[in-house]
């Protein structure tokens, strides 16, 4: 078994976020229930430690970490279609890379357009492969190389 810790600030969800998502799920529940009400804990105001962990292909552990969201006005928003919301909430996709033996490498900041779901990235080596969307919404299957630093 092995064990790795890491010391990293908890990411903060800001007050309008939380209210995003409140919204969203109440929302969501009014469509088959119309009376219902809000009676569960408040949204936390900060998020897990990480959002996933994937393996790579030559061993090496790639851990996703949560980041700070940031409010994007959806340009396609229907305001008669109960499901469509004039602003979503994206965070950065961020990886810590650790060797198969634990040893921390560094973070690595994914680009503009990289997806890390719904396919799930496959690492291995200096690339990784992963879903890329563009401007156009177009997805696409990209190798990127890998360059992990910083912290």
């Amino acid at each position: 078994m092995l064990r790795i810790e890491r010391s990293r600030e908890p990411v903060p969800v800001s007050q309008a976020e939380r209210g995003y998502h409140t919204e969203v799920v109440t929302a969501g529940m009014r469509r088959t229930q119309p009376d219902w009400s809000w009676n569960g804990p408040r949204v936390p105001e900060t998020k897990r430690p990480f959002r996933g962990l994937a393996a790579g292909r030559d061993g090496r552990i790639w851990v996703q970490l949560w980041t700070e969201a940031r409010p994007v006005v959806n340009e396609d928003h229907n305001p008669d279609d109960p499901r469509s919301q004039p602003v979503s909430w994206e965070s950065p996709v961020r990886y810590d890379a650790f060797e198969p033996d634990g040893t921390y490498l560094g973070a690595l900041a994914a680009p503009d357009g990289f997806l890390a779901s719904p396919a799930v990235p496959i690492f291995d080596g200096e690339h990784v492969w992963a879903v890329s969307q563009d401007e156009f919404d177009v997805q696409r299957v990209v190798r990127y190389r890998i360059v992990v630093g910083g912290g």
